[in-house]
């Protein structure tokens, strides 16, 4: 009897990243100056509000990770409610749900929240919720960061789906979560902010980013501390045993080398001087891998190549390379007789010695390395 075989089946390639973040939520990760403002102003509204209440109220507020379309995220019974943002030149919109709004306009007025179901507000529901967000508003605009970045105002309470749609425009908006936690009330805002208004305003603020933790603080990188010797021609090269090359611009004094000096590993390079105290640190030059294929050509292998004199290997942590700054020096002695390699290119080709001739350092090769 003939075994009957499954038909393979291939299955779909797994996504890695399933999670979508948007660029608005990248953005406020690398501005803490811009998350402690927006903290200042939630708690600025949480006392404002507080205060017209008569109660303690605890608001916590989260941003969505991804930005959608007004027409998905606005609700289809909520009461929505218009503001305009000066700094950006955008409008967002506040959205709540009836028996909040009515719940809201009842403490305002020494009342308390209503015992049946609400589904629609009054006039004077929506006249005291207006009341109460001018009175948040004043409070959040004494502060220099609103003021200065936001600029928010109120311009309607009960607005139709299809002006609010209209007003958040095309393009994707944020949707920031609000909770109201209280003794007597408990309820949800929603936000809607248009993400480019969001971009333009934390492009303004400038990047910092916090300090590396000590686990990352103390990962150590490896350099390469090295000195430029000028371009040899591959004829030279077959000639260098027994030999030495000169290190321009180097010195020696008291036994310790001096002069220009590069720290080189890849993907980057630290150029400053050498001295008694160690590596003065001047700039930072990012080094590019070539993607250029050199054809195999007997003409190719006679144009010169760039020799380096390798001092030493040094390790600097992490946190270490993210404090250097122009001026900073980092310990690094290298004397006469330490031992030191040739480099063309990224390749060690011989091993050799400091020395000094005439008042010139140089590079006495020991042997060369096959």
């Amino acid at each position: 009897m003939r075994a009957l075989s499954a038909r393979s089946t291939r299955l779909p390639v797994a996504r890695l990243a399933a999670r979508q973040v948007g660029r608005a939520r990248v953005l406020l990760s690398r501005r803490s100056e811009l998350v402690a403002e927006l903290e200042t102003l939630l708690g600025a509204a949480r006392c404002a509000l507080s205060g017209a209440l008569g109660a303690d109220l605890q608001l916590t507020a989260r941003m969505a990770d991804t930005p959608v379309q007004p027409s998905r995220a606005l609700g289809h019974t909520a009461l929505l409610c218009a503001l305009v943002l000066g700094g950006p030149g955008a409008d967002a919109i506040l959205e709540l749900d009836s028996r909040l709004a009515a719940t809201l306009a009842g403490l305002r007025t020494g009342g308390a929240a209503p015992d049946v179901p609400v589904l629609a507000t009054t006039r004077f529901e929506r006249a005291l919720l207006a009341e109460l967000l001018l009175t948040v508003l004043a409070a959040l605009r004494e502060s220099d960061a609103a003021e200065a970045r936001w600029r928010p105002r109120l311009v309607e309470v009960g607005l139709a789906r299809a002006e609010a749609e209209r007003r958040l425009g095309t393009g994707p908006s944020l949707l920031v979560e609000i909770e109201l936690e209280g003794p007597t009330l408990r309820g949800r805002v929603a936000l809607h902010l248009p993400e480019l208004a969001f971009r333009a305003v934390a492009l303004g603020v400038p990047e910092h980013r916090g300090p590396p933790g000590r686990v990352i603080a103390e990962a150590r990188v490896d350099f390469s501390p090295r000195v430029r010797c000028g371009a040899l021609w591959a004829s030279d090269l077959l000639s260098l045993a027994g030999a030495g090359v000169v290190l321009p611009g180097a010195g020696l004094a008291a036994g310790v080398l001096r002069g220009p000096l590069s720290l080189v590993r890849p993907g980057v390079t630290l150029t400053g001087t050498l001295g008694a105290d160690g590596f003065r640190f001047a700039a930072a030059e990012r080094r590019f891998p070539s993607q250029e294929v050199t054809h195999v050509d007997p003409t190719l292998s006679e144009l010169p190549v760039e020799l380096e004199v390798e001092l030493a290997r040094l390790s600097l942590s992490l946190a270490e390379v993210g404090a250097l700054q122009p001026g900073v020096i980092v310990p690094l002695r290298v004397s006469a007789g330490d031992p030191v390699f040739l480099r063309a290119g990224d390749r060690r080709i011989a091993r050799a010695e400091l020395v000094e001739v005439e008042g010139e350092v140089a590079a006495r090769v020991l042997e060369l390395l096959r």
